[in-house]
């Protein structure tokens, strides 16, 4: 307790009273939460590991999805080209007629 004497003014064991209780609020009160605190934040921390572990994976998987994409639109590129060379050639030769042309190509 503080002392008695002087009322208003703190004596230095006043002020050395006053810094242990203080430590002593602290150590049981904010101590513990700061470590609670630390210790969910190391779970949040191992979570968003795990987190930018999958979405490599997937970005990766994106990346050779998008590559047969590519791919696969230029192989249709070239087939639409033979096509159309062939419908044309077709309808030159009296094979097909424009009408059937239009068709086929509409």
């Amino acid at each position: 307790m503080l002392s008695s004497n002087h009322m208003g003014m703190l004596t230095p064991e006043d002020i050395k009273l006053i810094g242990e209780e203080l430590g002593n609020v602290i150590e049981h009160n904010i101590t513990p939460q700061f470590e609670d605190i630390r210790g969910r934040l190391d779970r949040v921390e191992t979570r968003l590991d795990g987190v930018e572990t999958r979405l490599d994976g997937v970005e990766t998987r994106l990346d050779r999805v998008d590559h047969r994409l590519e791919t696969l639109d230029r192989s249709l590129g070239r087939t639409d080209g033979k096509v159309n060379s062939l419908i044309n050639v077709l309808q030159k030769k009296d094979v097909i007629t424009i009408a059937d042309k239009r068709l086929v190509l509409s």
